[in-house]
């Protein structure tokens, strides 16, 4: 069942840049894509930024799945954004793996992966 795209609706410390843009160039209202990765404790851990950053959520609080269209286009915000970081010159070569990292993931649970 893990890793699965998911929609949230985010609050202040929630609400990534990236995926806010995602959300608005594909018609996800106020809802962010993420990907539920674990249950823990009740909850479901939820990937909510590109920078691997994770938060837990009740399972009542998600809406499961994505519009293809809607993942394809967070990969592809992605791709840009390890681009951008490839281009300067003082990226953290931490920041441009965890970016990495998520969009192998990303990969990982496209339908026809």
């Amino acid at each position: 069942m893990y890793p699965t795209f998911v929609r949230f609706v985010p609050d202040r410390n929630t609400d990534d840049p990236l995926f806010a843009m995602v959300a608005a160039d594909f018609g996800l209202g106020n809802t962010r894509p993420g990907l539920a990765l674990r249950q823990h404790e009740g909850h479901i851990e939820v990937l909510i930024a590109p920078d691997g950053r994770t938060a837990l959520f009740a399972p009542s609080a998600l809406l499961p799945g994505l519009p293809a269209s809607a993942a394809l286009g967070l990969m592809d915000a992605l791709e840009e954004a390890i681009e951008d970081a490839l281009d300067l010159d003082d990226v953290a070569s931490t920041t441009l793996a965890r970016l990495q990292e998520t969009l192998v993931l990303l990969e990982r649970c496209m339908p026809d992966a």
